[in-house]
């Protein structure tokens, strides 16, 4: 599959433990023209991507089981240019910064505005890959 879905709009990934930001997020991205694809854990997450390739990801860094950092790895592997947007509502600050300078497009602190992500997502992805605009 491909980073965007039958009807054209770009798939990002979302992952995250916390059920109310999935769903926040997936009506961001919706209304925005994304197809959002939202799961709860980061194991899912790898598999989910393993198969679908989205253009993007955001992806939480403190979740059970699979933490954010070695969720992070395991998608570079899969894909060495997959981009991929950090989020965190801890201090995490080194860590982001080690994961940014490995290729990391962007950290967001929670709680993050919408717009700060917009931007986030329009650098996430060729613009081939996320044709629609994104307006904040």
């Amino acid at each position: 599959m491909s980073s965007t879905d039958l009807n054209g709009k770009p798939q990002v990934l979302v992952v995250d433990d916390d059920a109310s930001m999935r769903n926040l997020l997936r009506s961001f991205l919706s209304d925005r023209g994304y197809q959002a694809v939202t799961v709860g854990d980061a194991e899912e997450a790898v598999r989910r991507y393993q198969n679908e390739r989205p253009a993007a990801v955001i992806l939480d860094m403190v979740m059970p089981l699979l933490d954010g950092k070695s969720a992070f790895h395991a998608l570079r592997r899969i894909n060495p240019r997959v981009r991929i947007i950090l989020a965190s509502g801890y201090s995490i600050d080194g860590e982001a910064q080690t994961l940014m300078d490995e290729g990391a497009t962007a950290f967001l602190q929670k709680p993050f505005r919408l717009a700060t992500l917009a931007e986030a997502l329009a650098c996430a992805a060729p613009a081939s890959d996320l044709s629609t605009p994104i307006a904040s």
